[in-house]
């Protein structure tokens, strides 16, 4: 909504003045001095009064306090329930076997031909720890037992 500024008022209101003082000056001079005084007066307090309310409307538009804000307190911060512990599958004992590498060294492995037959879950078996060592004859598959054991497998003890 738009105001009209405050010396636009002033104007209009000077002119609705001048224009009501010509029309008594052109009427026949029946009334006295007083009348035209005390005219002029109630015209010069409405433009006062009307000035005045003007204003107070304008400062109670300034002066309007905004809405409280709500404060919505954060709940605290609470640590993740731990993850649970791998399971720990037990890998059969028999297929345990001692690698000799091309190099000399040796390795415990469980060879992936045994897994098959001896272990059902092989597909669940990680594919990290899956190895394919050039033996002295042929190429060996079978997966690390150092790596199974850190990803939470066992070795069956019977």
């Amino acid at each position: 909504m738009t105001s009209i500024p405050f010396h636009k008022k002033f104007i209009s209101t000077v002119a609705a003045v001048s224009i009501a003082l010509t029309a008594f000056s052109a009427a026949p001079a029946r009334a006295g001095d007083d009348d035209v005084a005390k005219v002029l007066g109630a015209l010069v307090g409405l433009a006062v009064l009307g000035a005045i309310i003007n204003d107070k409307r304008h400062d109670a538009e300034a002066q309007h306090q905004p809405k409280p804000r709500v404060h919505n307190p954060r709940r605290p911060y609470t640590d993740p329930a731990p993850r649970p512990l791998p399971r720990r599958f037990v890998l059969p004992n028999r297929c345990l076997r001692t690698v000799p590498l091309r190099n000399g060294n040796r390795i415990n492995a469980f060879g992936q031909g045994c897994l098959n037959k001896h272990y059902r879950h092989v597909n669940s078996l990680p594919r990290h720890c899956e190895r394919a060592d050039r033996g002295k004859h042929r190429v060996i598959y079978s997966y690390g037992a150092r790596c199974l054991q850190k990803a939470g497998y066992k070795l069956a003890r019977h």
